[in-house]
């Protein structure tokens, strides 16, 4: 008996904490604002003010050929070439915009997900 209650414990904490997924957050700010967020998978983005983000996420996920989330503004999905959801979406905060790259369910960045990051920084830094 004791077999079991050991099995079940293992299977409820894994069903507890066993939540798949990779995100990397974006903040981006403009290069006189705020401080350098402290978590991991996090990176903060200086730019002049007034840059044209929302337009340069919004084409950026037109190239990735990401569909648009028609119950959320600024936010895009899409399957990646593995099969898992790759979700890029991009919201307004008092100090500047955050952008989340989220692959679920999966614990690895998809290839998606990294060109996504590469052609914001590109866009980004021409602005």
């Amino acid at each position: 008996m004791k077999i079991i209650h050991i099995l079940f414990l293992l299977a409820t904490g894994y069903l507890l904490t066993g939540c798949d997924g990779y995100g990397r957050t974006l903040h981006v700010k403009s290069s006189t604002g705020g401080h350098r967020p402290l978590f991991s998978g996090t990176t903060t983005i200086y730019v002049k003010n007034g840059s044209p983000l929302t337009n340069a996420v919004s084409a950026i996920a037109s190239e990735l050929k990401m569909t648009p989330n028609e119950g959320i503004p600024n936010r895009w999905e899409m399957k990646t070439a593995e099969g898992y959801s790759f979700t890029l979406a991009l919201e307004q905060e008092p100090a500047g915009w955050v952008i989340y790259l989220i692959d679920w369910p999966t614990t690895e960045r998809s290839k998606e997900s990294r060109l996504a990051e590469k052609r914001i920084r590109e866009e980004l830094k021409t602005k």
